[in-house]
């Protein structure tokens, strides 16, 4: 018969061992978009008014969400724990690189910059994929740290910790 201490861990309750969650969700990062609000009339003649999370997003969102399940099985960090909240975005280098520039890139020397998408933009989608999932409410995160660079391997790299 397994310890409590292993069954904990079977059913994914018990903490990671060093308090710090990682995880790295591959395929392209996507950048949080803002909602869209549709109007529609009813037979009635009246307005109706509903938001709603492009697909693009919402499906981003729930990758990350799956991994970090699929990764940590039900663990969260206390309500009342603040915490540090890193992301690193991989971009896909563009098809038309020249070998010198495509080198650099991988290197760390050229970044992404123009209409890839905002850091902030990047971060917000991690940080709302994992509310109510990683932490309670997203005013625990009270560190965030989000950068983009390039990669053969889009993807991206979540890390939480208590601060």
């Amino acid at each position: 018969m397994d310890t409590p201490k292993q069954q904990n861990s079977i059913r994914g309750i018990s903490e990671p061992p060093d308090g710090v969650v990682k995880i790295t969700v591959y395929g392209e990062p996507v950048p949080k978009a803002r909602a869209r609000t549709v109007t529609n009339i009813t037979p009635r003649g009246k307005k109706k008014t509903h938001s709603y999370t492009p697909e693009k997003t919402s499906i981003h969102e729930q990758k990350i969400a799956l991994v970090y399940k699929s990764v940590y099985r039900g663990f969260r960090f206390p309500d009342d724990v603040p915490l540090a909240f890193y992301v690193n975005v991989f971009l896909k280098i563009p098809k038309r690189t020249a070998k010198q520039r495509r080198e650099a890139m991988l290197a760390g020397e050229i970044r992404p910059v123009g209409h890839v998408g905002d850091v902030d933009n990047f971060a917000k989608c991690a940080a709302d994929a994992l509310l109510k999932i990683a932490y309670e409410d997203d005013c625990q995160i009270v560190e965030m740290t989000c950068r983009k660079f390039y990669s053969d391997t889009p993807r991206t790299e979540i890390t939480i910790s208590k601060v």
